[in-house]
């Protein structure tokens, strides 16, 4: 009988050890792993993928609330800004052209991230041109931003309904702007 309770107190005493020091490892890599993550910054995508034709360019507004310093780090970083391929339906303005239904697709994209401002020429009562010709803003998003829109037809879904992925990179210059700062 007195060998069974040395026994049992000498591994009592093992299993002891053995969960202290199981505490102690957890500890350890409990505050390791805390603090590499608060070390961390925040990592932003190489590519965004919003595939819900419907919904996805109402989504777009919400990069307002990106930081245009982090895009710029990526950039510095990794040498390209984090690009959107946002898909989307659009119809033909006028015939069955497909530059027209995909110059529409990237009005639909560009009026989520810009706000519209119109002109002292289309404001003009006194201004005898008309000029009824759609107003693209393919050339503005490039020109004005740096965005790099490229455009591909997906699908036709419907008769003159086809889905489009419009892909375009957001720019730190797009995110100031898109936030009202229009210095830049």
């Amino acid at each position: 009988s007195s060998k069974s309770k040395s026994s049992s107190s000498s591994s009592s005493s093992s299993s002891s050890s053995s969960s202290s020091s199981k505490s102690k490892s957890k500890s350890s890599s409990s505050s390791s792993s805390s603090s590499t993550t608060a070390k961390m910054p925040l990592e932003l995508p190489d590519h965004v993928l919003m595939n819900f034709p419907l919904e996805a360019p109402k989504f777009l507004g919400a990069l307002r609330w990106w930081s245009w310093e982090q895009v710029q780090a990526k950039k510095d970083a990794s040498s390209t800004y984090p690009r959107f391929h946002v898909y989307t339906f659009a119809r033909a303005t006028s015939s069955d052209d497909a530059n027209d239904v995909e110059e529409v697709a990237v009005d639909i994209v560009a009026d989520e991230l810009l706000p519209y401002i119109t002109t002292m020429a289309e404001n003009d009562d006194d201004c005898d041109e008309t000029d009824d010709t759609p107003k693209h803003r393919r050339r503005e998003l490039n020109e004005e931003f740096n965005a790099n829109v490229s455009t591909r037809l997906v699908r036709d879904v419907a008769p003159g309904k086809v889905v489009v992925c419009v892909g375009f990179s957001l720019t730190p210059k797009l995110i100031r702007y898109m936030q009202g700062d229009y210095r830049y």
